[in-house]
């Protein structure tokens, strides 16, 4: 059938300081089907982001590029939907994130916390198919990551 797609996104990036920053972006799509009159089938939900972060170049001795983030995502009802497809709830999820360089001899390793749902929410994406056997996605999720540099020169 003949159809109209059509959505939009944008993204702002600012340094409110030298070590404070701030980010805003937004998505929506939409798509219709000219014969039926209904909306194309698993179109994602309109979504705003909005992110602060603030960074120190150094603390202590060892301590290098640290930052701290807050995340806060909002998602939007989805009440577009196409014949036989049930709608979905919009939710928000607030997110943390902690990092630092560790200086360690010659290298940097770099030290991460990301905590996902921080506030355990019980959402349902609308694109992902488990939603219509009443299964809600992931609830927190904490995650640590080491990153450790090394170096190989393969020899011809």
């Amino acid at each position: 059938a003949d159809a109209v797609h059509y959505g939009a996104e944008f993204q702002s990036d600012m340094h409110i300081t030298e070590h404070l920053h701030f980010g805003l972006s937004g998505q929506y799509v939409s798509g219709w089907n000219l014969e039926t009159s209904y909306s194309l089938p698993f179109m994602p939900p309109a979504q705003l982001r909005s992110d602060i972060e603030y960074e120190w170049e150094k603390l202590g001795k060892r301590l290098k590029n640290v930052y701290i983030g807050l995340q806060w995502q909002g998602v939007f009802d989805q009440n577009e939907v196409a014949r036989n497809e049930p709608e979905t709830r919009g939710f928000s999820l607030i997110n943390l994130n902690v990092g630092t360089g560790i200086q360690v001899g010659k290298q940097t390793w770099k030290l991460v916390i990301n905590i996902q749902n921080m506030f355990d929410t019980k959402y349902f994406a609308h694109l992902n198919r488990y939603r219509m056997l009443n299964l809600p996605e992931a609830g927190r999720n904490v995650m640590f990551s080491l990153l450790v540099p090394f170096k190989s020169t393969l020899k011809p």
